[in-house]
């Protein structure tokens, strides 16, 4: 397929063209999703982490979530990629608390290959990262209610509570009931 325009396509379809290896389109999802990436590295501010790095990682979590997503899984690439953003980041804090990685700190990871968008990249490892991000997915929406799972979805893709309660027609005291259920089962479960 071929693209001259990649700001009038939509994320699905840049998604696509990402998991064809097609750099420009994510250069385009990159640029479209930096708001969401800069939002999230902003809270993290005081963890002491270089926030470069953090901006990174975010980015490298984005190619996942485009090289792995896939429209039949029913959530927009939005929530999915924010869920691999936050996946990516909660891994490099508990990495980086770890006393005995402490000295791994200043090493490159064995994985180093995987998280650049080089094509080159081991396909075996490629396949075991696409299967722990679908059971991670399927972990989340088994743990939760579906009206947990509905909240959570339209949570982390960036809604208010407000715009939450509109869409599924509930309360914005159920959302918040709801948020707090649902943090409490995915802190119960780490």
């Amino acid at each position: 397929m071929h693209i001259t325009d990649y700001n009038t396509v939509g994320d699905e379809q840049l998604a696509f063209l990402i998991q064809q290896d097609d750099q420009r389109a994510f250069a385009e999802i990159l640029s479209r999703y930096r708001g969401l990436i800069l939002g999230k590295v902003s809270k993290l501010s005081r963890s002491g982490l270089d926030m470069d790095d953090l901006v990174q990682e975010c980015s490298l979590g984005l190619l996942d979530a485009a090289k792995f997503y896939d429209t039949r899984r029913g959530a927009s690439l939005r929530t999915f990629a924010s869920f691999c953003i936050d996946n990516r980041l909660r891994s490099v804090i508990r990495r980086n608390e770890s006393e005995k990685n402490r000295a791994m700190n200043d090493y490159v990871e064995l994985t180093e290959e995987v998280r650049s968008d080089d094509s080159s990249a081991n396909p075996e490892t490629m396949l075991l990262i696409r299967e722990d991000a679908a059971e991670q997915h399927k972990y989340i929406e088994d743990i939760l209610s579906k009206s947990e799972y509905a909240v959570f979805t339209r949570y982390i893709a960036g809604l208010s509570y407000e715009e939450i309660a509109a869409e599924l027609g509930i309360s914005v005291k159920s959302v918040d009931n709801a948020l707090t259920r649902m943090r409490r089962k995915l802190r119960g479960a780490q």
